[in-house]
């Protein structure tokens, strides 16, 4: 799924299934469950007409959790 997710990302572009199962190196199978997965979280969004992928806002949201982590982050907050 992190794979899926750093093509996207590598990208910079909506992709198709084949493109991700392409760039991953895994199998249009296991692009297809991931994707699915992916899109039922709300990581991915589909469009209708192109059917390619592309990550959604709530990608974002793993790296605020990664910076609120940070002690750094939280010293410079009040500032």
């Amino acid at each position: 799924a992190f794979s899926v997710l750093e093509a996207l990302t590598k990208a910079r572009r909506p992709l198709r299934l084949g493109e991700i199962a392409e760039g991953t190196g895994i199998g249009r199978s296991a692009a297809q469950r991931f994707t699915f997965t992916l899109r039922s979280l709300g990581y991915l969004t589909q469009d209708p007409e192109t059917k390619a992928y592309s990550l959604t806002a709530r990608a974002l949201e793993l790296s605020v959790a990664y910076l609120d982590s940070k002690p750094v982050r939280r010293l410079a907050a009040p500032l």
